[in-house]
């Protein structure tokens, strides 16, 4: 039914992937979660431990690509028609996000989720990501 997309760099994303899965078992419905990293440095051997979890697979690349080959890849492996592209980076706050976008499957083409950030900003490494986030994505 669904193909759940993750693209991977120097992220620990599985909490996100375990929180999908949880959201997919309670729908009952069928998917697959595939998590390409893109030739991450860091939390390569607590990514791997995906390939452990029901319906996920979980690919290192051995050198670093754009991002849009490795989504282009995502979407080559993935064996159902419905994808759904989420950033590693993404903490799920709400416990029916899969199910929203499921219930979207039969009537549309394409659909594209919002992003919040905290009002506050974060530690100063992500300071960056932050301001740009806040004023560019939301």
């Amino acid at each position: 039914m669904i193909s759940i997309l993750i693209p991977i760099y120097n992220r620990d994303a599985r909490i996100l992937v375990r929180n999908i899965i949880r959201q997919a078992e309670q729908l009952e419905i069928l998917f697959e979660i595939i998590c390409i990293d893109n030739c991450s440095i860091f939390f390569r051997e607590k990514n791997i431990q995906i390939n452990d979890f029901p319906n996920c697979r979980y690919e290192l690349l051995t050198s670093l690509v754009n991002q849009s080959h490795v989504r282009n890849k995502l979407s080559e492996m993935a064996k159902y028609d419905h994808l759904l592209f989420i950033d590693c980076d993404l903490k799920i706050n709400y416990h029916h996000f899969i199910r929203n976008y499921v219930k979207l499957l039969p009537e549309a083409d394409f659909a594209s989720g919002g992003i919040h950030y905290l009002p506050w900003p974060p530690t100063p490494e992500y300071f960056l990501h932050w301001q740009y986030g806040v004023k560019n994505e939301v």
